[in-house]
């Protein structure tokens, strides 16, 4: 029976991915194949690649999968006021590839995608980092502390808004970013039975890797 290399797994995946990764069922027992994805029958032909290429200029280039536009928004999360592993969280977040509930259950891992924290029936990444009862309350906090205010987000393109500062100060745009982050972390560790920091803590410690990355 062909089964997953747990130990590997471990040791190149973060543990939610890991985690994720070994939950899936393994359906397939035969070798894998060389397939090009354009073509339903799975064979090359320069006819699709140029197929692809227009496809790609007449739609500007990827397209993220949480509001991104005309390329993978790799340039502006280079130039961001953030550590590299904030970096990388966020261009997860713009390619939708954080496993929450909601994105688990759309890959048929897990059977429900309500959220664990506050009930909610979907636990989208918008949800864990804006709307569920444990954002509110670190926004909440966060304005208490600092005066920076989560501003209004629309629901297609919140995290490429955020990402190019359309709607917040440089200064804002750094603190919400980093507290995005946390809010993961906090999640993560909720979800996989971890100690938690209380709200504040959690706050102060994104306030402080900003006020000390400017």
């Amino acid at each position: 029976m062909i089964q997953w290399n747990g130990e590997l797994i471990n040791q190149i995946s973060f543990p939610v991915d890991a985690e994720a990764i070994l939950r899936t069922p393994i359906r397939f027992q035969s070798d894998d194949i060389w397939a090009w994805e354009p073509e339903k029958h799975g064979v090359y032909s320069v006819r699709s690649a140029y197929r692809l290429i227009d496809k790609g200029r007449t739609n500007g280039g990827h397209q993220g999968a949480v509001g991104g536009s005309g390329n993978s928004c790799w340039s502006e999360i280079w130039n961001l006021k953030v550590p590299p592993k904030v970096k990388v969280f966020w261009w997860r977040v713009l390619h939708e590839f954080l496993p929450t509930r909601l994105v688990l259950h759309r890959k048929y891992i897990e059977p429900i995608a309500n959220c664990e924290a506050c009930g909610a029936d979907s636990e989208s990444i918008r949800h864990v980092l804006v709307e569920c009862l444990v954002a509110k309350s670190f926004w909440e906090q966060t304005k208490r502390m600092t005066g920076v205010k989560l501003p209004p987000l629309h629901p297609a393109s919140w995290a490429y808004d955020l990402i190019i500062g359309k709607v917040i100060s440089e200064q804002a745009q750094t603190i919400i970013l980093i507290g995005m982050y946390a809010l993961w972390m906090q999640r993560n560790r909720n979800r996989h039975g971890e100690q938690i920091w209380p709200m504040k803590v959690a706050v102060q410690w994104a306030i402080d890797l900003a006020f000390d990355l400017q």
